[in-house]
């Protein structure tokens, strides 16, 4: 429904070492859409929630097939246990219960059940017996564990991994963020790393890929037969292979920055993620009712008692505007700053479309009286203007904007060219 929700902030955990974590933003609320349809069967689970797979005569055999669209795999950042790493992933399949077609990661919703299955070769020539393995949330929670007997084949050099869990809403953000890990161990007490995957959405893998710190690096070189050497370098996400997800590519939108704006100089507002709740079933169009969610970190500690917001059309007319003290909360204060949500409601106008196919608006946000002293300008469009603006360099300089969001609020100036992120469209059908 069309409620606010804001974010809350997350660790981003290092998964083979969850003692040590990094400060993210996520939301562990979702407002998802579920795919109606017959239930997908899956293999008899255990009583730990693994999947019971026998011991193989024969080399191993994949069981599932991937209904999970845009989803990326890759070993967990900045793992130092990766020197123990004994499976080399060749590759990975991800199934969600309880979908009749194939589901975009972003859509999933909880309670559903998830299937992995991994393939590759190891050294291994035997499951340990007290081995284990623990499946890991976007926050950090721990999720799923059990006996690696459970869930590991092993006919060396290859293996089969296959797992299923019940999907929590601490794997999935508003944000099109959806991630989880798998780390298995070898000895007792979750020790000797046999390999830690991060499996993402591509929202998600995009925000790790752009972030200044923690760096998105692995510390070891995988040689793809189980053996791994220390060797630090950035990460090369693989893409899950699935079938092409249906639905409106009209509600297929992302965010950026407002292009060549001078006054990005004094934004106070990092936007993390955008939501656009619509009250209509089939896609966006004019006359729909917007619910438009920005979430993201400031260096500010209050909402600023002049301030106001505006959204304008493509066209450049203003939509809506107000006090930002009705639309803006400001909450959660630590040593870096304060997480913030901003949410308006507007009815979109036959102005934010062209007859190009394009659809855009912008939300700006000032910080003193007479639309003065910019908080932050975000501007949200399908990706029909996007790839115009990226491919028609005009006005000069281009598709760019003249400053760095270093995170928190802070910029510095510096042209560089736009990054554009995933914002999460959700059709949720007239009221």
């Amino acid at each position: 429904s069309l409620v606010p929700t804001h974010h809350t902030p997350r660790s981003c955990f290092h998964r083979a070492t969850m003692r040590a974590s990094v400060v993210a933003i996520a939301l562990v609320l979702a407002v998802a859409t579920t795919v109606q349809g017959f239930v997908i069967q899956v293999p008899k689970a255990s009583a730990s929630g693994a999947l019971v797979r026998p011991s193989p005569t024969t080399a191993p055999t994949t069981n599932i097939t991937t209904n999970v669209c845009d989803l990326d795999w890759y070993y967990c950042p900045r793992d130092p246990g990766c020197i123990t790493y004994t499976m080399s992933a060749h590759t990975v399949k991800v199934h969600a219960a309880g979908y009749s077609a194939p589901v975009k990661a972003s859509n999933l919703s909880p309670g559903h059940t998830i299937t992995v299955e991994v393939t590759g070769e190891t050294t291994m020539t035997e499951v340990p017996v007290a081995g284990s393995y623990r499946i890991y949330a976007l926050n950090g929670t721990n999720i799923a564990a059990g006996a690696l007997t459970d869930v590991l084949t092993v006919n060396a050099p290859n293996f089969i991994l296959e797992i299923s869990f019940d999907l929590v809403a601490a794997a999935i953000g508003s944000d099109g963020w959806f991630e989880f890990g798998i780390d298995v161990f070898q000895q007792k007490s979750g020790s000797d790393e046999g390999f830690c995957l991060e499996i993402a959405s591509l929202a998600y893998t995009k925000y790790e890929e752009h972030r200044d710190q923690p760096p998105f690096v692995m510390e070891c070189k995988d040689e793809g037969n189980g053996h791994f050497i220390k060797d630090v370098h950035t990460i090369v996400p693989k893409a899950i292979p699935s079938p092409q997800c249906g639905g409106p590519d009209k509600c297929d939108l992302n965010y950026y920055y407002c292009p060549r704006d001078p006054g990005c100089i004094t934004y106070t507002m990092s936007a993390t993620s955008v939501e656009v709740d619509v009250l209509d079933a089939n896609d966006i169009k004019p006359g729909d009712h917007i619910r438009l969610t920005i979430n993201g970190t400031t260096s500010l500690h209050s909402v600023p008692v002049d301030g106001s917001y505006r959204v304008y059309d493509i066209a450049g007319h203003n939509v809506i505007g107000g006090a930002l003290s009705d639309a803006m909360t400001i909450y959660n204060c630590v040593s870096e700053g304060c997480y913030f949500g901003v949410t308006t409601d507007f009815v979109l106008p036959s102005a934010a479309f062209t007859p190009e196919g394009w659809m855009e608006f912008a939300l700006d946000v000032f910080q003193k009286s007479s639309g003065s002293d910019e908080g932050f300008c975000v501007e949200i469009a399908n990706n029909a203007y996007v790839t115009y603006e990226q491919t028609h360099p005009q006005p000069p300089p281009g598709f760019v904007t003249y400053c760095k969001d270093e995170g928190w609020g802070h910029f510095v100036k510096d042209q560089i060219n736009e990054i554009i992120w995933d914002a999460k469209c959700v059709l949720e059908g007239g009221r």
